[in-house]
């Protein structure tokens, strides 16, 4: 009796065994990133509602990038992205390939959320008359306090560079007012590990830098100083454009309205087969020759290029879709050199 007993437990455990590797075998990418919150947070009972939306958020905002193909594949590519974020299969790949627009990106928040217990709706912009307009999130605290929104999408390149949040907290009725004040943000980042003393905002980076301008008194040493600084450290994970947006804020937070004027942004790229891989790029005029800037991912700086040394760049297979005065002539010139030489 206790043998069949013993063989009993053994099967069940067996079944239960193979049952359990069989779930996890079958679930989705997403589906096991919210099983492994749910037994992170089972770990972790100190932590309160908002400090669960702000975990999730930042892992996803170090998690996600910008679909870049939503912005360069044209309307019709847009059209099918846009309207595909609605589907449960598409949200799955989106997720397992780390690339969102702005309804996947809300429309995964409100499936995580809403699967640990937090009340999270998908929310679409209904003052955005654009094509294709923005959406975004809305959390209902269980406490019955104040609702506030979420915009992943927006706050993805403050995450991924380290800085404060923009688009956390927001409140409903007045959006240049946080439900979750940046005091309590703060105190949140700071027990989550996202900063620390040794570690703080980029923002204060960002201010360093600006006191650090008043001995470049020539816009084109203030630029050099910016370029050569503008990332302290390599930036992990990000991509074309989320560094666009963010080198752009940046900029404006460092230049005067009429300096920032004088910067033009490039739209420099190579292809590899089927594919487009873009540099963040920048150019401005001194004295009518363009001064260029390139961005390196190798010393995370801005390294100023002559207008030649571009030039050859564009016959080796690059290519940008903006003028820059006297680029063709240039170009000319390097054509008829490598045509007397018999080169192609």
């Amino acid at each position: 009796m206790l043998i069949l007993v013993r063989l009993n437990n053994v099967n069940i455990i067996v079944e239960f065994f193979f049952k359990w590797c069989y779930t996890l075998e079958v679930m989705s990418g997403l589906e096991k990133y919210i099983e492994n919150l749910k037994e992170y947070f089972a770990k972790h009972p100190d932590f309160s509602e908002t400090e669960k939306v702000m975990y999730v958020y930042i892992d996803l905002g170090k998690k996600f990038n910008f679909d870049q193909d939503f912005y360069f594949g044209g309307t019709k590519n847009q059209k099918r992205i846009y309207e595909h974020s609605d589907f449960a299969d598409y949200l799955e790949e989106s997720f397992d390939k780390n690339t969102i627009i702005c309804k996947s990106s809300a429309r995964i928040c409100t499936k995580i959320f809403n699967s640990l217990g937090i009340d999270c709706r998908t929310q679409v912009d209904e003052s955005d008359t654009r094509r294709f307009p923005h959406f975004y999130n809305i959390i209902h605290p269980k406490d019955g306090s104040e609702s506030y929104s979420i915009d992943l999408q927006d706050d993805i390149e403050n995450i991924k560079f380290h800085s404060s949040l923009t688009d956390f907290g927001l409140s409903l009725v007045d959006e240049e007012n946080y439900v979750i004040p940046k005091i309590e943000q703060k105190r949140i980042h700071e027990k989550l590990g996202y900063i620390s003393k040794t570690n703080p905002y980029m923002d204060e980076y960002l201010y360093t830098m600006k006191l650090g301008l008043d001995y470049f008194p020539e816009f084109g040493e203030k630029l050099d100083f910016i370029f050569q600084n503008i990332d302290p450290e390599k930036i992990n994970g990000i991509n074309y454009w989320e560094r666009r947006w963010k080198h752009d804020k940046f900029l404006s937070k460092l230049l005067t309205s009429d300096e920032k004027n004088k910067l033009n942004m490039i739209e420099l790229y190579k292809k590899y087969g089927d594919k487009r891989h873009y540099y963040n790029a920048y150019y401005f005029l001194e004295k009518g020759i363009p001064q260029i800037y390139i961005y390196s991912d190798d010393n995370f700086k801005y390294n100023k290029v002559s207008l030649h040394d571009y030039a050859e760049l564009l016959t080796e297979g690059y290519e940008c879709n903006q003028g820059i005065p006297m680029l063709k002539g240039e170009i000319r010139k390097i054509k008829d050199a490598k045509n007397e030489k018999g080169e192609k």
